[in-house]
């Protein structure tokens, strides 16, 4: 059976007002399973560390964690908090470390980015270039990633910019900023029927095997619900999670696919065909944390996106 523990009003008052002592408490006792345990790494009481947790419930208005024979186990509430707090306890808990490994980044003007495929396939290589060339002492850190994922590294402090397109919605802690736009484009090989076709109806898309990715790496709007109307036509019998390889198969006469028009950057063996009577551009730009201050080496990377220069990157 569960326990409940009645808190005194004196001491639920001290920890109403220290948030950062009733998480660790937390963190603790669902890292080692045990408040034993978490009273023992935090140098407290077994009864201080419930007194923590039951302060944070009542703070949150919702139970974190249950206790019986069996052990603690979390609530959905709690597995949701651990998930948000666990990297922050963490590199807390390693400040020092932590601290002089960001004053060295800091100092090396080391520049952490995270973009989607198309990104890192044909806008980073240029801007990096540029942007080494521009500072001797600059280093890049470019990983792959999109969604929630890319939104978490920036979390964990793994990463200090998002470069590509808002595919998925953004936390309210993240501000986009739109940079390049593309054109919504029908891609065929040059000698398909609808290569040189003046105008392209649904009808006649709906008549050729329609090649698209998994739905995560769909950045334009209202794809789905076109996709929807093509529910008959012919998909090939694989899935695909990369555009370039999608590319090859269109190549290959197996089919036609739907993109932006950044798909085709230095691509002369594909011909797009312009689909903005049906869908709307899709917009590259950087997504940053609002609540992180800009590093001198972000901010000069933004800057260099929008010199005149890049003008002939697809905007």
């Amino acid at each position: 059976m569960s326990k409940t523990v009645k808190i005194p009003s004196n001491i639920a008052f001290y920890y109403k007002h220290n948030r950062l002592q009733q998480l660790r408490g937390f963190y603790y006792t669902v890292q080692a399973k045990s408040l034993t345990q978490a009273a023992k790494r935090m140098r407290l009481s077994q009864s201080a560390i419930s007194l923590q947790i039951k302060s944070l419930e009542e703070d949150l208005k919702c139970n974190l964690m249950t206790r019986s024979r069996k052990g603690i186990e979390l609530t959905v509430h709690g597995k949701a908090l651990f998930g948000i707090i666990a990297p922050i306890i963490e590199r807390l808990e390693n400040l020092d470390a932590v601290m002089a490994t960001e004053v060295d980044r800091i100092q090396t003007h080391e520049l952490r980015i995270v973009a989607n495929q198309a990104a890192n396939l044909y806008l980073l290589p240029k801007l990096v270039t540029a942007y080494l060339q521009g500072d001797q002492n600059a280093r890049v850190r470019v990983q792959y990633a999109i969604g929630e994922d890319a939104y978490q590294l920036i979390h964990d402090g793994e990463a200090d910019m998002i470069i590509g397109p808002p595919s998925f919605a953004i936390p309210d802690d993240f501000v986009y900023t739109p940079i390049f736009t593309y054109e919504p484009i029908l891609i065929v090989h040059p000698k398909h029927p609808l290569a040189k076709k003046r105008s392209i109806s649904l009808g006649d898309i709906a008549k050729y095997p329609l090649i698209l990715p998994n739905q995560a790496l769909r950045t334009i709007k209202g794809l789905e619900m076109l996709v929807k109307q093509f529910e008959h036509i012919q998909h090939p019998p694989v899935e695909f999670k990369d555009w370039e390889i999608i590319k090859h198969y269109v190549e290959a006469g197996l089919g036609i696919t739907i993109a932006a028009s950044i798909a085709l950057e230095n691509n002369d063996r594909l011909v797009g065909r312009p689909l903005t009577r049906y869908l709307e551009n899709v917009t590259y730009g950087v997504i940053l944390q609002r609540t992180r201050p800009v590093l001198p080496q972000v901010r000069a990377f933004i800057d260099l996106m929008r010199l005149p220069k890049f003008k002939h990157l697809p905007r």
